[in-house]
């Protein structure tokens, strides 16, 4: 089971989805019970994960504050800083 800690940035394109940026602070007891979810998180409109990226090895951690999709259909032309 994935647990995202801190969403730190939400965002939603013209198809609906919604993509979640977090920035991964989780607490001990999470870290025993859960595994961290990836940075960028996409979810269709039943909220189903259609998507998902970003490696915590080379992401500053939690840095992560926000999102912007660009204007070309679904595909993510976004960035997050």
């Amino acid at each position: 089971m994935w647990v995202t800690g801190e969403v730190a940035g939400t965002c939603v394109d013209a198809q609906d989805h919604v993509f979640i940026v977090n920035r991964n602070n989780l607490t001990p007891d999470e870290l025993r019970n859960s595994r961290p979810s990836p940075a960028i998180i996409e979810f269709d409109p039943q909220g189903t994960v259609v998507n998902s990226w970003g490696d915590r090895k080379i992401l500053p951690t939690g840095s992560l504050h926000g999102c912007t999709i660009g204007g070309e259909g679904s595909n993510w032309r976004g960035r997050c800083h």
